[in-house]
């Protein structure tokens, strides 16, 4: 505000009472720094400093306090509402972002450390998902994970197993009782 006082007693000689449009600045450059509290504040605290500028200028004039609701203060109001939400939304999303990051980064170090433990286990582990038919009732599994000690058990690449259907690939678990062990 320091600098709008300079600026006003240099520039209002020369443009008149036009010179309280120069209050955006501040407001602006306050509420894209620091936000819309910031913003706000300066649009406020502008309608006293200005009123207040007329004033001790022409104290016998009204125009200083005629100022206080003009069209420009409410301008800067709005600017400083628009420009500091925008500041406090971009800063919101940056925090946001950088929590995101963390988290896939997290992870994906998770996924990197127990696909390690998952393909280095001399043990056959797979995971399968019950398969329903219309009334609920378990009629298949599927492959969703097989490590590549399980997939050479059944003769398979890991790959090739994920996706496929227990029966389709191994239908004498049915016949030898294993199905209905399983559901």
């Amino acid at each position: 505000f320091g600098i709008h006082l300079f600026v006003f007693y240099m520039g209002h000689p020369i443009v008149g009472s036009a010179i309280a449009g120069f209050i955006l600045l501040p407001v602006v450059l306050l509420a894209w720094f620091y936000g819309l509290k910031a913003g706000l504040a300066a649009a406020i605290a502008a309608f006293f400093i200005n009123s207040l500028i007329f004033y001790r200028n022409d104290p016998d004039s009204t125009e200083g306090l005629m100022l206080i609701g003009t069209p420009g203060h409410i301008l800067a109001l709005f600017i400083a509402l628009i420009v500091g939400r925008f500041r406090d939304q971009r800063v919101t999303l940056k925090k946001e972002l950088h929590y995101r990051q963390q988290v896939e980064q997290a992870l994906h170090d998770n996924q990197i450390f127990y696909e390690g433990i998952l393909n280095s286990s001399l043990i056959g582990i797979m995971a399968l998902r019950a398969v329903r038919d219309e009334p609920g009732k378990i009629c298949d599994f599927e492959w969703v994970l097989a490590n590549p000690t399980a997939a050479n058990l059944m003769e398979k690449s890991a790959t090739d197993l994920v996706g496929k259907r227990l029966l389709d690939e191994m239908p004498v678990s049915e016949e030898k009782g294993l199905f209905e062990a399983y559901v």
